[in-house]
């Protein structure tokens, strides 16, 4: 019974470790951005703006993002500094709805702090290369 035990142990621990590691590449459908949006405020006032912004008197326009500037994004956001997000006062340079995986994300752009936060999944992406931030800066003045 005992030699059963190990052998199956063993197996056990062989398909745990042989899995293949979960991707975590980011795969942007679409973005939107927002034409007017509240251009400072704190994160989880921001997050109620995106939640109900007929409630804060924001205009719902949207500019629809390029297919190359979706992959300009994409490629911010997963060569970014990732950290969980705490709650700070922001400057919003853009406002973002990003479609990801089928489920909408909010995101805020704010080129003083070189940082792109995700509201729906609370982390930041510090941009923390001049390559990233010169992208970012060219994002921003493309949709603002």
């Amino acid at each position: 019974m005992a030699i059963k035990m190990n052998y199956l142990l063993i197996i056990c621990l062989f398909f745990c470790c042989a899995k293949e590691p979960i991707n975590d590449k980011i795969m942007i459908e679409k973005i939107v951005v927002y034409e007017d949006f509240y251009k400072a405020g704190t994160t989880a006032l921001l997050r109620n703006v995106f939640n109900n912004p007929l409630d804060y008197e924001v205009d719902t326009a949207f500019i629809n993002v390029k297919h190359e500037d979706v992959d300009i994004f994409e490629f911010a956001l997963n060569n970014a500094d990732v950290k969980k997000h705490k709650q700070v006062k922001i400057n919003v340079d853009l406002a973002l709805v990003v479609t990801i995986q089928g489920k909408k994300h909010f995101f805020v752009i704010s080129e003083s702090s070189d940082m792109i936060v995700d509201l729906t999944t609370n982390l930041n992406y510090r941009l923390n290369t001049d390559v990233l931030k010169n992208k970012a800066k060219e994002f921003i003045q493309k949709y603002n």
